[in-house]
This record gives C-alpha cells, structure tokens and sequence, in this order.
C-alpha cells in the first residue's frame, strides 16, 4: 500500500499590493506630535525674554528636550530629573522626578532630646510638607500611606491565608478566608508573627516623634530657644531653624498645580532622603523605602512630584521660572537643613 505523494506546495499570497495603512497611520501621528511639540518649545522659549538664548534650539532635532537642557543649564537642580511631553496641541507638560540620595540616623538626637522628642517630630514634618514640591524627604511618620499601600491588609491576608491553608480542606480553608477578610484580625496575626504590616511604623517608632508634632511656628521658636540658650549645640540649633525658615518661603513661592498637572503626578512619591531614628537595629522605615524604591527601579515608570503645563503666553512663562527660581532655592535649603541635622546628630554621638 502506497502511502500519500509528496505535498503540493502552496504558494502564498502576495504582499505587493497590501499597505501598512495602521502603521502608516501612527507614524503620521507620531511626527505630527512631534512637529507640535517643537513648534511649541520654540514659542515657549522665544517667550521667556532672552533668558535662554545662550543655547538657541536647533532645527530638525528634538526641541523639548533641548528646552529642557537650557532650563538645567540656567536653573540646575539638585538630583531632580525634567521631562517634557506635550500638552494639548500647542502646550509642553514639564514633569519633575527626584533621585534617591540615602538613609540618615538620627538616633543619638534624638536620645538628647529626650522627653523634648516632639522637636524633632516637628523637624521632620516640616521637611516632609515643604519638601514634598522640590525634593521629597521624609521622617518614619510621614512614610504612613507608603507603608498603607505598600504593606496593605489585603496583600497580608494573602500571605496568611498562602501559609496556612491546607490543601484538600475546602470547609477548613473557607473559614479561614472569612477570618482573614476581617482587618483587625489580619493585624493582630502578623504583629504575632512577626510580619510586615501597615501599623508596623506607629508600632516601631515613639509617639512623640510621630503624633501631633509641633506647627512650623512652634518649632521654629523651640529651634531658636535651644539656639539662644548656648552651648556646644547653640550654633547648629540655629543654623537649622535659619534652613527650614528658608525651605519655608521657597516652598510658599512656588506655583500651586492646577487639578490636570496634579494629575500627572504620582501619589506616593520617591524618598530622597530618609530620616530615622532607628539605630542600629532593625528599622521598619528603612525596609519599606528600600522595597517601594526597588519596586519603581523594577517597574521602570516614571514617578513625578511636580508638574507644570506651559504655553507660550508670558504668564505662563513667568511661571516656569518663578517655579525653577524656588524649586533651586528650596533644595539650597534642604541641603543646610541636612547639614545642620548631620552636625546635631554628630555633636550628641558619644566621644
């Protein structure tokens, strides 16, 4: 019996004639995009009265991004990154990112305060609410909807009910996940086990650094108290309370964001730097940073905490510099505010 001959091949169709219609299309798009962002970093920087003509755009290349780097070059800003994409049809959106630049003790100020631990607190909520549009920095209480997102009841009832339910014992397991679906209870199972979750950071860190800390007002005049009663400490007291005074009027001159540039800003943003008193020891705030900023490198998306839409219109370009003027000169004054911090941490270190 003879098996089957050899296949006729099968020619297949011809592509001659077939246009990439979709593909033509979005090239099409993408140029036009591109030719309107151009055209609107050209109006936008020949509105900003002669203060970047000291590196014009160039025709035929990518003219946002050269806005941008004649921004850096006449504001420079310190481990923030600008990107620029286009807004409507004749409008750039500048979108701010901060680097990651550490963790930082604090643990021998804060044993020096002592029961004055509510300075401190006061300290850090200052920086954590006027650094939040120039260079996010935190304490361990401000870290709070971090770690509610990050260590969330919902994914720890997930990893309870992983390592306790048994295979095969649906009736089991059933009343297993009815008891997981209550958060009180998830909560009380992992600070008995010893797990991560959203309450760790009031639980780590005391109450005096963390609730109701002093307003800016007030630990101002307790900074300058401390600075006026003299001692080894005097200097770095009052440099410090000089800092966050400064930080204070940069971060007031800023522009607000309107509701469509809040939109383009992430809701927990990066930590450029992360104070804590933890010590030596284990440090919750330290593990979530660490695992929230491994996270976005992970992910790759941008993660911005400032945004500015502009038009080629004077106002607007007054903006833009008033913005760039104050963002500079609020980092100024994070880096004293950091300085005087590290001396005060150093001063009250054992010899």
């Amino acid at each position: 019996m003879r098996g089957p001959g050899p296949l006729a091949p099968i020619s297949a169709p011809g592509l001659g004639n077939v246009r990439p219609v979709q593909l033509r299309a979005e090239l099409k798009a993408s140029q036009t995009r591109q030719a309107q962002a151009d055209q609107a970093a050209q109006a936008i920087q020949a509105t900003l009265h002669g203060a970047l003509t000291h590196l014009g755009l160039t025709p035929g290349e990518d003219a946002g991004e050269q806005l941008i780097a004649a921004l850096e070059q006449r504001y420079p800003l310190s481990i923030t990154q600008v990107s620029v994409t286009l807004h409507g049809e004749t409008g750039l959106g500048l979108c701010f990112e901060n680097n990651v630049d550490g963790v930082y003790g604090l643990e021998h100020l804060a044993r020096h305060l002592g029961k004055d631990l509510r300075v401190l607190g006061g300290v850090l909520r200052c920086i954590e609410r006027r650094s939040a549009r120039s260079e996010p920095s935190f304490g361990p209480g401000g870290l709070q909807d971090h770690a509610d997102y990050w260590w969330n009841s919902d994914r720890l009832a997930e990893e309870l009910y992983d390592r306790f339910a048994e295979e095969g014992e649906g009736e089991r397991n059933a009343r297993l996940e009815t008891m997981l679906n209550q958060p009180r209870t998830v909560l009380k199972l992992a600070r008995r086990l010893g797990l991560q979750h959203a309450a760790l950071l009031s639980d780590s860190f005391p109450h005096a650094l963390l609730w109701r800390p002093p307003d800016e007002e007030a630990t101002l005049s307790a900074l300058r108290t401390r600075g006026a009663a003299g001692g080894p400490l005097a200097l770095a007291w009052t440099r410090l309370a000089d800092a966050l005074a400064a930080l204070i009027a940069a971060d007031d001159a800023l522009p607000g964001m309107d509701d469509a540039e809040v939109g383009n800003i992430s809701g927990l943003p990066l930590v450029t730097r992360l104070y804590t008193t933890g010590g030596d020891g284990y440090c919750p705030a330290f593990d979530l940073v660490s695992e929230f900023t491994e996270c976005h490198w992970q992910g790759g998306e941008d993660n911005p905490f400032y945004a500015l839409h502009l038009d080629a219109s004077r106002e607007s370009a007054a903006r833009l510099t008033t913005a760039l003027q104050n963002m500079a000169h609020a980092q100024a004054a994070l880096t004293k505010v950091h300085g005087a911090l590290m001396d005060l941490e150093k001063l009250c270190a054992p010899a």
